[in-house]
Formats: C-alpha cells, sequence, structure tokens
C-alpha cells in the first residue's frame, strides 16, 4: 500500500455518487478519514468546523467538489474559497462532475488551487494518481 492521505472531503448532491465514491476511497486503503457534504454551503459548513477544531485544525488534504448541486454550486465553493485567502489553498481541490463541457474544465482551470477535473465515477486508479500527486506536491512545499 502507498502512502496515507488523512482526509477527503466530497462535495455532492448525489447521495448514491457519494456511496460509491467512499467506497472506492476507503477500499484503497490511502485515505483514513472521508468526510460528505451534500452542497457548496454543507461543504464551507464543513470546512468550518474542521478549521476551528480545539487541538489542531484539521485541512481536508483533497477536495473532489461537483459543480452541479442545489443552494449553492462548485463555482460558488471555488470563489468562497478564492476569498478566504490563502489558508483555503492549503487543500487540492478536484473537479469530480459528470459535465464534458470544455468550457466548465477551462474555468476550473483558472483557480490556481484546482488541480484537476475528473469525469465521474472516481476510480482507484484516478484516486491513486491524485494521491500521488498531492503527497509529491506536499514534498516539494516542504
Amino acid at each position: 500500500m502507498s502512502a496515507q492521505i488523512d482526509h477527503i472531503l466530497l462535495v455532492d448532491d448525489d447521495l448514491d455518487d457519494n456511496y460509491i465514491h467512499k467506497m472506492v476511497i476507503s477500499s484503497t486503503g490511502l485515505v483514513k478519514e472521508v468526510a460528505l457534504a451534500k452542497d457548496g454551503s454543507e461543504a464551507l459548513e464543513v470546512l468550518q468546523e474542521l478549521w476551528q477544531q480545539p487541538s489542531e485544525p484539521v485541512r481536508p488534504n483533497i477536495i473532489f467538489l461537483d459543480i452541479n448541486m442545489p443552494r449553492m454550486n462548485g463555482w460558488d465553493v471555488l470563489n468562497a474559497l478564492k476569498e478566504m485567502g490563502e489558508s483555503a489553498h492549503q487543500s487540492m481541490v478536484v473537479m469530480l462532475s459528470t459535465s464534458q463541457n470544455p468550457e466548465d474544465q477551462e474555468k476550473a482551470k483558472a483557480y490556481p488551487f484546482v488541480h484537476g477535473y475528473l469525469h465521474k465515477p472516481l476510480t482507484e486508479e484516478a484516486l491513486s494518481e491524485i494521491v500521488e500527486a498531492y503527497l509529491s506536491k506536499n514534498k516539494a512545499d516542504s
């Protein structure tokens, strides 16, 4: 088994997708903990809770973010993270969407903290590559 990361946040309004993606993540043994949010508003609430842990703030290593969600979509989340500044950018954001619109992919690239755009469903192979990219980036930054 490769090195593990501590935390992933899955943000998607599709409960079936969340279930499948959590199963894929768990089956790899690459991640210690997975949190779920059903839309952008809930994702920001989860992030605020994690960042305000009394002992030590938890920053998800990777955030998998869907685009099309009710209340607050993926673009709204990216804009909120952009406004939060550097501390919010410590997580690697990967768009995970059914959208194959090239404009969505280009729009995602405009955010410097978005490190990929994957099409659903998440696979073990894609997860392994993302985790490896995160670990390599983190190693290079330290």
